[in-house]
């Protein structure tokens, strides 16, 4: 496995990169990161990695394209895809990897095999967890992977998250840090809605951004937002 920087251009003259996990015979991308420019990965990264032939076709015929949160996918973005899986058939297959089924296009859905994978069990979870912590050499007791794995409700980015955050403050306490800002936030729209209180939210929000912490969990609703907020919003 090897990690690229694949950089290209958009129309507009704009400069883009797009992280790409390769190895020789799989690639895995995610063209979402990089929002309204998702389109042109399509056209131009995945179109690239399948006109490019494989140096040892002894194993295998196909390259494997590994497309993540493909549900996230703009339509215009959706509709490149769609056209490269019907062009490419007999040098690449893809792999697409989505939440929710519904957002990806029914012509998309209707040329791939749906495999659902359930959510991970709290046993899964839990040993999973301890085998990452063996590995990174992190003394947490049982209790607190087991606080863990209950918290992040089959969420293991968020279970990775707090396990990070335990091993490096070693506390049995696993508001990790991000959670804290997301409250913090709430309160302070809470307590003021200013213009110069909404400059200090966007701040905490580019804070958790700049960090890869996914939208979808930050405008996750829980107990800590009320619906009068809700409202608001």
């Amino acid at each position: 496995m090897k990690i690229d920087e694949r950089v290209f251009v958009t129309p507009s003259g704009r400069k883009i990169e797009v992280t790409v996990f390769a190895s020789p015979h799989h690639v895995e991308l995610n063209p979402s990161e990089v929002g309204i420019y998702d389109r042109v990965v399509v056209q131009e990264v995945i179109k690239d990695l399948a006109q490019t032939q494989l140096l040892d076709r002894s194993k295998h015929s196909f390259k494997v394209v590994v497309v993540h949160e493909a549900d996230r996918l703009s339509r215009d973005a959706q509709h490149s895809l769609r056209r490269t899986m019907e062009k490419y058939t007999g040098s690449m297959r893809l792999v697409l990897c989505c939440s929710a089924l519904s957002r990806v296009l029914g012509p998309i859905r209707s040329r791939c095999l749906v495999v659902r994978v359930p959510a991970p069990s709290s046993s899964d979870m839990i040993s999973v967890l301890e085998r990452i912590a063996h590995k990174e050499g992190a003394r947490l007791s049982q209790d607190l992977i087991k606080k863990i794995s209950a918290e992040s409700e089959g969420n293991f980015r968020r279970a990775l998250l707090a396990l990070e955050t335990a091993a490096m403050s070693s506390q049995e306490n696993i508001m990790v840090d991000w959670v804290k800002i997301v409250n913090d936030t709430v309160q302070l729209a809470l307590k003021e809605q200013t213009p110069a209180c909404l400059l200090l939210i966007r701040a905490k929000l580019y804070e958790l951004l700049t960090h890869a912490i996914p939208p979808s969990i930050i405008f996750q609703v829980n107990d800590t937002i009320t619906p009068s907020f809700i409202g608001r919003c």
